[in-house]
Protein backbone atom coordinates (compact mmCIF):
# COMPACT_ATOMS: atom_id res chain seq x y z
CA UNK A 1 0.00 0.00 0.00
CA UNK A 2 2.79 2.42 0.93
CA UNK A 3 4.75 1.64 -2.23
CA UNK A 4 1.68 2.19 -4.42
CA UNK A 5 1.02 5.58 -2.83
CA UNK A 6 4.67 6.59 -3.18
CA UNK A 7 4.65 5.61 -6.87
CA UNK A 8 1.47 7.62 -7.48
CA UNK A 9 2.87 10.73 -5.79
CA UNK A 10 6.13 10.40 -7.74
CA UNK A 11 4.27 10.13 -11.05
CA UNK A 12 2.13 13.18 -10.27
CA UNK A 13 5.20 15.24 -9.35
CA UNK A 14 7.07 14.19 -12.49
CA UNK A 15 4.07 15.03 -14.66
CA UNK A 16 3.88 18.49 -13.10
CA UNK A 17 7.58 19.14 -13.69
CA UNK A 18 7.47 17.95 -17.30
CA UNK A 19 4.38 19.99 -18.14
CA UNK A 20 5.94 23.16 -16.68
CA UNK A 21 9.06 22.63 -18.79
CA UNK A 22 7.04 22.16 -21.97
CA UNK A 23 5.33 25.53 -21.65
CA UNK A 24 8.64 27.34 -21.10
CA UNK A 25 10.11 25.91 -24.32
CA UNK A 26 7.18 27.16 -26.40
CA UNK A 27 8.30 30.77 -26.02
CA UNK A 28 10.89 31.72 -28.64
CA UNK A 29 13.09 34.76 -28.10
CA UNK A 30 13.78 36.72 -31.27
CA UNK A 31 16.11 39.73 -31.54
CA UNK A 32 14.23 42.97 -32.13
CA UNK A 33 17.07 44.97 -33.67
CA UNK A 34 18.51 42.28 -35.93
CA UNK A 35 21.56 40.10 -35.52
CA UNK A 36 24.02 40.89 -32.75
CA UNK A 37 27.59 40.53 -34.04
CA UNK A 38 30.00 39.66 -31.25
CA UNK A 39 33.15 39.77 -33.37
CA UNK A 40 33.92 42.37 -36.03
CA UNK A 41 36.78 40.40 -37.63
CA UNK A 42 39.43 42.96 -36.68
CA UNK A 43 39.76 43.17 -32.91
CA UNK A 44 38.01 42.35 -29.66
CA UNK A 45 36.52 45.80 -29.03
CA UNK A 46 33.40 45.59 -26.91
CA UNK A 47 34.28 42.22 -25.43
CA UNK A 48 35.93 41.53 -22.11
CA UNK A 49 37.59 38.48 -20.60
CA UNK A 50 37.33 37.02 -17.14
CA UNK A 51 40.05 34.73 -15.84
CA UNK A 52 40.04 33.27 -12.35
CA UNK A 53 43.52 34.38 -11.49
CA UNK A 54 43.73 37.76 -13.29
CA UNK A 55 40.09 38.91 -13.36
CA UNK A 56 39.55 41.28 -16.31
CA UNK A 57 43.20 41.32 -17.37
CA UNK A 58 44.55 38.94 -20.02
CA UNK A 59 48.36 39.01 -19.56
CA UNK A 60 48.83 35.59 -21.20
CA UNK A 61 46.85 36.78 -24.24
CA UNK A 62 44.48 33.83 -24.14
CA UNK A 63 41.95 35.76 -26.21
CA UNK A 64 43.59 37.46 -29.19
CA UNK A 65 42.98 38.28 -32.85
CA UNK A 66 45.72 37.65 -35.41
CA UNK A 67 45.07 38.05 -39.13
CA UNK A 68 41.31 38.19 -38.52
CA UNK A 69 41.26 34.87 -36.65
CA UNK A 70 40.32 34.37 -33.01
Amino acid sequence: MYLKRLLTITCVCLAAVWSAGATAEDKVITPKDGVIHLFNGKNLDGLYVWNRDTAYEDPREIFTVKDGML
